[in-house]
C-alpha cells in the first residue's frame, strides 16, 4: 500500500486539491465551477502532451530543459488528473445545464451539438484513466502505448466541444483561452511531425497521433451536424 501511495502521490494530491477547490466553488457558483473544471482539464492535457514534444526539437537552455524534463516525467500524473477533473466538469455541467438542479433530468442534454463531442471525449479520457492502472498496463503489454495515443482523439473532440460550448453556454469569448490552449496542443503535434520529417527521423508515432487527432475533429463535426 505504501508503495502504491508513493507511486501515485502526485496525482492523488493534485486531484484532492482540485476536488476541494471545485466542489467548494460549485457550492458558491456552479456555472463558474463548470468552466474552471474544463480549463483545468485542458491545462493538464497541455502539460501531458506538449513538453515531451518540445524536448525533441532543440535545447532551450539548461534551466528550461530541466523544467521540460521534469514535466515530461510527470506526464502520467497530469493525464490521470485530467481524467479525474473532467468527471467533475461533466457532473457539474449536467447538474446546471442538464436540468438536474431543478429536478428535471434530461439525458438529451448530452445529445446536443455542443455537448456530444465533449461527452465522447470524456469517455476516451476515462478509458485511458482505467487502463493507467498498473495491473491493466501489465496485461496490455506492448499495446498499452498505442492505446494511450487515443488521447489525441479526445483532443480533437474537445476542441470542437470547447468552441461550440463557449458559444452556447458561456458569455461571448469566455472560451477563447481554452480554444487557444487546445489549438496550441494541436499545433505542437503538427510541428513535431514537420520537424522530425525534415530531420529524417522516424515519424510513425507522429503520424498515428495526427490520424487520431483528425479522427476526433471529423467525428466531432459530424456529431455537431447530425444532432
Amino acid at each position: 500500500m505504501q508503495q502504491i501511495l508513493a507511486r501515485n502521490r502526485r496525482w492523488i494530491i493534485a486531484t484532492a486539491f482540485n476536488y476541494v477547490l471545485l466542489i467548494t466553488l460549485a457550492a458558491l457558483n456552479i456555472q463558474l465551477a463548470v468552466k474552471l473544471a474544463g480549463y483545468i482539464t485542458i491545462l493538464y492535457l497541455a502539460l501531458t502532451l506538449i513538453p515531451v514534444r518540445l524536448r525533441g526539437w532543440r535545447s532551450f537552455g539548461e534551466r528550461s530543459d530541466r523544467i521540460l524534463l521534469q514535466l515530461q516525467g510527470q506526464r502520467r500524473d497530469f493525464g490521470i488528473s485530467a481524467a479525474w477533473v473532467v468527471i467533475l466538469h461533466a457532473l457539474f455541467a449536467f447538474y446546471y445545464y442538464g436540468g438536474a438542479s431543478v429536478g428535471v433530468i434530461d439525458l438529451r442534454f448530452y445529445l446536443t451539438p455542443a455537448i456530444a463531442p465533449g461527452f465522447l471525449a470524456e469517455g476516451f479520457l476515462l478509458l485511458l484513466l482505467i487502463t493507467s492502472h498498473g495491473y491493466l498496463k501489465r496485461r496490455l503489454g506492448t499495446s498499452w502505448k498505442p492505446l494511450h495515443r487515443m488521447i489525441w482523439i479526445a483532443v480533437g473532440l474537445a476542441v470542437v466541444h470547447t468552441f461550440l460550448a463557449a458559444r452556447s453556454y458561456t458569455a461571448e469569448n469566455t472560451g477563447l483561452a481554452a480554444v487557444i490552449i487546445l489549438l496550441t496542443i494541436i499545433m505542437t503535434a503538427v510541428l513535431d511531425f514537420i520537424i522530425r520529417s525534415r530531420r529524417g527521423k522516424e515519424t510513425d508515432i507522429q503520424k498515428t497521433s495526427l490520424a487520431f487527432l483528425s479522427l476526433g475533429i471529423i467525428s466531432a463535426i459530424i456529431l455537431a451536424v447530425i444532432l
